[in-house]
């Protein structure tokens, strides 16, 4: 069953009416979908770009690190609302594997050229 308000500009709302009655969840609650949007325009309201500290883009664990613990206190400060503070968590959570698998890499690479610099000592000597 559809409600049976009418929206602001005249047309029949079109939402779903609540069980047993008449209205969807909005016109049945007047005044609820204004509490909603000032929810949101609140949250958004906090990030400001400008009261950020600025960081370069991390290349290591403990430039990592840094981010990480001053974006846990601007959402604690409430400079940074928690969605952006996880999204922020999540993506330092990618980037902190890319810094460990370059740095195996880096290791690997530098292991491989020292058995073969060893290798090639070897053969030399027994010539």
């Amino acid at each position: 069953m559809r409600c049976s308000s009418k929206r602001k500009d005249g047309q029949q709302c079109r939402a779903a009416a609540l069980s047993g009655q008449p209205c969807c969840h909005f016109h049945s609650r007047p005044g609820r979908a204004a509490e909603l949007g000032s929810k949101g325009g609140k949250r958004r309201a906090i990030f400001r770009p400008e009261n950020l500290k600025h960081f370069a883009p991390a290349t290591s664990a403990a430039e990592l690190a840094a981010v990480v613990g001053q974006t846990l206190c601007d959402v604690r400060d409430g400079r940074l609302d928690a969605k952006t503070g996880n999204a922020v968590g999540c993506l330092a959570g990618c980037l902190l594997s890319v810094i460990k698998a370059d740095s195996l890499e880096t290791r690997m690479a530098a292991v491989e050229k020292f058995i073969r610099e060893e290798r090639s000592r070897e053969s030399r000597k027994s010539h």
